[in-house]
């Protein structure tokens, strides 16, 4: 017997103000991380995304005044049996898939009325907003948002016009 696929997403970054609501104990909801969010919501997730180049994987990141080592993260990826979305196939991370950004900008272009000059991708400004974008793409009735303030200046800044714009 196969499992009916959910008709709800949550999709969970890390700005404590709202990470801490995200329904991860719910079944009927899929759960959609991202980077080193493993360190504050452990296993209970469907899908992971990790869109960084790879370069950018294995550095050592700071956040929340924790260091998360590269090496750790990559290791981590690379143990794990859901899947996990990257930019391509890691023959290193066995759960990796490619994130579909060409199909899912063909499906925008197309219900946008005209496929020339339009670029789904100009509103990928973060991992979030593909995250967005492949829910929206895979016809989800509902999706939640946790985790995602956008509030700074800097990182958030410029990312943010393609979450509100998704």
């Amino acid at each position: 017997m196969t499992e009916e696929k959910r008709t709800r997403v949550a999709i969970v970054g890390f700005a404590s103000s709202s990470r801490d609501l995200a329904p991860l104990d719910d079944p009927t909801f899929e759960v959609w991380g991202l980077n080193h969010l493993y360190n504050f919501i452990g296993d209970k997730w469907t899908r992971w995304f990790e869109l960084h180049p790879i370069q950018h994987i294995q550095k050592d990141i700071v956040r929340e005044g924790a260091i998360n080592p590269g090496n750790v993260h990559f290791k981590w990826l690379s143990e794990q049996k859901k899947p996990i979305y990257m930019q391509d196939v890691a023959p290193e991370v066995p759960a990796s898939v490619r994130f579909p950004r060409e199909q899912i900008n063909a499906w925008f272009a197309e219900r946008g009325g005209s496929a020339e000059g339009f670029y789904a991708h100009d509103y990928y400004t973060s991992t979030i907003a593909e995250m967005l974008s492949l829910a929206i793409w895979e016809g989800f009735a509902e999706i939640h948002v946790y985790g995602v303030d956008m509030l700074q200046d800097q990182e958030y800044g410029y990312q943010r016009s393609g979450c509100e714009y998704l």
